[in-house]
Protein backbone atom coordinates (compact mmCIF):
# COMPACT_ATOMS: atom_id res chain seq x y z
CA UNK A 1 0.00 0.00 0.00
CA UNK A 2 2.60 2.56 1.14
CA UNK A 3 6.37 2.52 0.72
CA UNK A 4 9.12 5.04 1.36
CA UNK A 5 12.56 4.37 -0.10
CA UNK A 6 15.62 6.48 0.65
CA UNK A 7 13.53 9.46 1.71
CA UNK A 8 15.37 12.49 3.10
CA UNK A 9 13.73 15.79 4.05
CA UNK A 10 15.50 18.85 5.43
CA UNK A 11 18.73 20.43 4.35
CA UNK A 12 19.58 22.21 7.60
CA UNK A 13 21.74 20.75 10.33
CA UNK A 14 18.99 21.60 12.83
CA UNK A 15 16.63 18.86 11.64
CA UNK A 16 16.56 16.18 8.99
CA UNK A 17 14.12 13.30 8.55
CA UNK A 18 15.59 10.15 7.05
CA UNK A 19 13.59 7.04 6.15
CA UNK A 20 15.77 4.41 4.51
CA UNK A 21 12.93 1.96 3.91
CA UNK A 22 9.37 1.74 5.21
CA UNK A 23 6.51 -0.44 3.97
CA UNK A 24 2.93 -0.44 5.20
CA UNK A 25 0.62 -3.20 4.00
CA UNK A 26 -3.07 -2.74 3.07
CA UNK A 27 -5.31 -2.74 6.13
CA UNK A 28 -2.46 -2.21 8.59
CA UNK A 29 -2.87 -0.01 11.64
CA UNK A 30 0.39 1.85 12.32
CA UNK A 31 1.10 4.23 15.20
CA UNK A 32 4.03 6.64 15.00
CA UNK A 33 5.26 7.29 18.51
CA UNK A 34 7.84 9.77 19.73
CA UNK A 35 8.43 13.08 21.50
CA UNK A 36 7.74 16.55 20.10
CA UNK A 37 10.13 17.56 17.34
CA UNK A 38 11.14 14.00 16.49
CA UNK A 39 9.73 14.10 12.94
CA UNK A 40 6.31 12.47 13.32
CA UNK A 41 4.31 15.27 11.70
CA UNK A 42 6.95 15.75 9.02
CA UNK A 43 6.57 12.09 8.07
CA UNK A 44 2.80 12.48 7.78
CA UNK A 45 3.11 15.66 5.70
CA UNK A 46 5.48 13.95 3.28
CA UNK A 47 3.12 11.01 2.80
CA UNK A 48 0.16 13.36 2.32
CA UNK A 49 2.04 15.44 -0.25
CA UNK A 50 2.04 18.64 1.78
CA UNK A 51 5.85 18.57 1.78
CA UNK A 52 8.13 17.03 -0.83
CA UNK A 53 11.22 14.95 -0.02
CA UNK A 54 14.62 16.32 -0.98
CA UNK A 55 15.68 12.81 -1.92
CA UNK A 56 14.05 9.43 -2.30
CA UNK A 57 10.62 8.29 -3.44
CA UNK A 58 7.22 7.68 -1.88
CA UNK A 59 5.02 4.97 -3.40
CA UNK A 60 1.28 4.36 -3.06
CA UNK A 61 -0.11 1.11 -4.40
CA UNK A 62 3.22 0.52 -6.13
CA UNK A 63 3.27 3.83 -7.99
CA UNK A 64 5.59 6.79 -7.30
CA UNK A 65 3.66 9.82 -6.06
CA UNK A 66 6.27 12.50 -5.40
CA UNK A 67 4.91 14.51 -8.33
CA UNK A 68 1.25 13.97 -7.49
CA UNK A 69 -0.45 16.79 -5.53
CA UNK A 70 -2.29 15.96 -2.29
CA UNK A 71 -5.75 15.88 -3.89
CA UNK A 72 -4.55 13.33 -6.46
CA UNK A 73 -3.43 10.85 -3.82
CA UNK A 74 -5.89 8.30 -2.33
CA UNK A 75 -5.17 9.75 1.10
CA UNK A 76 -7.05 11.76 3.71
CA UNK A 77 -5.41 13.62 6.58
CA UNK A 78 -7.17 14.40 9.86
CA UNK A 79 -5.02 16.80 11.85
CA UNK A 80 -5.28 18.57 15.18
CA UNK A 81 -6.18 21.78 13.34
CA UNK A 82 -9.38 20.65 11.64
CA UNK A 83 -9.40 23.59 9.20
CA UNK A 84 -13.17 23.47 8.70
CA UNK A 85 -14.65 25.81 6.10
CA UNK A 86 -16.73 28.47 7.93
CA UNK A 87 -19.07 29.18 4.99
CA UNK A 88 -20.12 25.56 4.38
CA UNK A 89 -22.71 23.49 6.21
CA UNK A 90 -21.83 20.11 7.68
CA UNK A 91 -23.40 18.30 4.73
CA UNK A 92 -21.62 20.58 2.25
CA UNK A 93 -18.30 19.77 3.94
CA UNK A 94 -18.83 16.08 3.23
CA UNK A 95 -20.12 16.61 -0.33
CA UNK A 96 -17.31 19.01 -1.24
CA UNK A 97 -14.62 16.68 0.13
CA UNK A 98 -16.07 13.62 -1.61
CA UNK A 99 -16.15 15.49 -4.94
CA UNK A 100 -12.60 16.82 -4.41
CA UNK A 101 -13.89 20.39 -4.56
CA UNK A 102 -15.84 20.01 -7.78
CA UNK A 103 -19.38 20.11 -6.37
CA UNK A 104 -21.44 20.90 -3.29
CA UNK A 105 -24.31 18.63 -4.37
CA UNK A 106 -24.93 16.09 -1.62
CA UNK A 107 -25.76 12.43 -2.12
CA UNK A 108 -27.47 9.86 0.07
CA UNK A 109 -24.01 8.47 0.85
CA UNK A 110 -22.99 11.88 2.22
CA UNK A 111 -26.04 11.93 4.48
CA UNK A 112 -25.37 8.37 5.61
CA UNK A 113 -21.80 9.33 6.52
CA UNK A 114 -23.04 12.22 8.66
CA UNK A 115 -25.41 9.79 10.37
CA UNK A 116 -22.50 7.42 11.09
CA UNK A 117 -20.73 10.19 13.02
CA UNK A 118 -23.98 11.20 14.76
CA UNK A 119 -24.47 14.47 12.89
CA UNK A 120 -27.58 13.62 10.87
CA UNK A 121 -29.62 16.30 12.62
CA UNK A 122 -26.85 18.90 12.22
CA UNK A 123 -26.50 18.67 8.44
CA UNK A 124 -27.43 22.33 7.87
CA UNK A 125 -25.24 23.71 10.67
CA UNK A 126 -22.05 25.63 9.96
CA UNK A 127 -18.90 25.11 12.05
CA UNK A 128 -19.55 28.06 14.39
CA UNK A 129 -22.94 26.53 15.23
CA UNK A 130 -21.43 23.19 16.27
CA UNK A 131 -20.01 22.19 19.63
CA UNK A 132 -16.37 21.21 19.94
CA UNK A 133 -17.23 17.52 19.84
CA UNK A 134 -19.49 18.01 16.82
CA UNK A 135 -16.70 19.80 14.97
CA UNK A 136 -14.43 16.84 15.67
CA UNK A 137 -17.06 14.51 14.20
CA UNK A 138 -17.42 16.73 11.15
CA UNK A 139 -13.66 16.75 10.61
CA UNK A 140 -13.72 12.97 10.73
CA UNK A 141 -16.63 12.74 8.27
CA UNK A 142 -14.88 15.09 5.85
CA UNK A 143 -11.69 13.01 6.01
CA UNK A 144 -13.66 9.83 5.32
CA UNK A 145 -15.84 11.29 2.56
CA UNK A 146 -13.45 10.31 -0.25
CA UNK A 147 -13.24 6.74 1.03
CA UNK A 148 -9.44 7.01 1.19
CA UNK A 149 -7.19 4.01 0.83
CA UNK A 150 -4.89 5.51 3.49
CA UNK A 151 -6.07 7.58 6.46
CA UNK A 152 -3.46 9.74 8.21
CA UNK A 153 -4.18 10.95 11.75
CA UNK A 154 -1.93 13.64 13.23
CA UNK A 155 -3.11 13.71 16.85
CA UNK A 156 -6.58 15.02 15.90
CA UNK A 157 -8.14 14.20 19.28
CA UNK A 158 -5.32 15.30 21.57
CA UNK A 159 -7.26 18.34 22.82
CA UNK A 160 -10.57 16.62 23.57
CA UNK A 161 -11.58 14.86 26.76
CA UNK A 162 -10.66 11.17 27.08
CA UNK A 163 -14.25 9.94 26.90
CA UNK A 164 -14.93 11.73 23.61
CA UNK A 165 -11.53 10.72 22.23
CA UNK A 166 -12.28 7.06 22.97
CA UNK A 167 -15.68 7.38 21.27
CA UNK A 168 -14.16 8.99 18.18
CA UNK A 169 -11.46 6.33 17.97
CA UNK A 170 -14.22 3.73 18.24
CA UNK A 171 -15.99 5.23 15.22
CA UNK A 172 -12.73 5.15 13.28
CA UNK A 173 -12.24 1.51 14.28
CA UNK A 174 -15.64 0.69 12.77
CA UNK A 175 -14.72 2.35 9.47
CA UNK A 176 -11.30 0.69 9.55
CA UNK A 177 -12.97 -2.71 9.72
CA UNK A 178 -15.77 -1.99 7.23
CA UNK A 179 -13.66 -0.33 4.56
CA UNK A 180 -10.39 -2.21 5.18
CA UNK A 181 -8.65 1.13 5.65
CA UNK A 182 -4.93 1.46 6.02
CA UNK A 183 -4.35 3.77 8.96
CA UNK A 184 -1.24 5.61 10.09
CA UNK A 185 -1.62 7.71 13.20
CA UNK A 186 0.68 10.01 15.12
CA UNK A 187 0.63 10.04 18.91
CA UNK A 188 2.83 11.86 21.38
CA UNK A 189 3.08 9.96 24.67
CA UNK A 190 -0.20 8.62 25.96
CA UNK A 191 -2.96 6.50 24.48
CA UNK A 192 -5.39 3.75 25.40
CA UNK A 193 -4.61 0.08 25.57
CA UNK A 194 -2.58 -0.94 22.48
CA UNK A 195 -4.11 -3.50 20.14
CA UNK A 196 -2.40 -6.79 19.43
CA UNK A 197 -2.52 -6.10 15.68
CA UNK A 198 -1.15 -2.56 16.01
CA UNK A 199 2.31 -1.79 14.66
CA UNK A 200 4.45 0.92 16.23
CA UNK A 201 7.15 3.08 14.68
CA UNK A 202 9.31 4.77 17.31
CA UNK A 203 10.76 8.02 15.97
CA UNK A 204 13.69 9.89 17.49
CA UNK A 205 15.77 12.70 16.02
CA UNK A 206 14.30 12.37 12.54
CA UNK A 207 14.74 8.60 12.22
CA UNK A 208 12.68 5.47 12.85
CA UNK A 209 14.70 3.75 15.56
CA UNK A 210 12.41 0.77 16.25
CA UNK A 211 9.53 -0.90 14.42
CA UNK A 212 7.37 -3.59 16.00
CA UNK A 213 4.33 -4.60 18.01
CA UNK A 214 3.73 -3.26 21.49
CA UNK A 215 4.86 -6.56 22.99
CA UNK A 216 8.11 -6.38 21.01
CA UNK A 217 8.77 -2.80 22.14
CA UNK A 218 8.00 -3.64 25.74
CA UNK A 219 9.96 -6.89 25.90
CA UNK A 220 12.85 -6.00 23.58
CA UNK A 221 13.39 -2.23 23.59
CA UNK A 222 16.26 -1.02 21.45
CA UNK A 223 17.80 0.97 24.29
CA UNK A 224 16.92 2.63 27.64
CA UNK A 225 15.39 5.61 25.83
CA UNK A 226 12.85 3.41 24.01
CA UNK A 227 12.20 1.51 27.24
CA UNK A 228 11.38 4.78 29.02
CA UNK A 229 9.20 5.98 26.14
CA UNK A 230 7.18 2.77 26.21
CA UNK A 231 6.83 3.01 29.99
CA UNK A 232 5.54 6.59 29.78
CA UNK A 233 3.22 5.89 26.86
CA UNK A 234 1.54 3.04 28.71
CA UNK A 235 0.27 5.35 31.46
Amino acid sequence: MLALEGVVFGRSAAFRLTVDSLRVEPGERVTVLGPSGSGKTTLVRLIAGLDLPDRGEIYLEGRPVNRRPPHARPISLLAQDLGLWPHLSALEHVAFARACGRSLRATDADRDLLACVQLADRAAARPHQLSGGERQRLGMARALARRPKLLLLDEPFSNVDPVLAAELHGILDDFHAQWHLTRLQVRHWTFGAPRADERFLVVRGGAIVQDGTWAELRNHPLDPWVERLVSLAAH
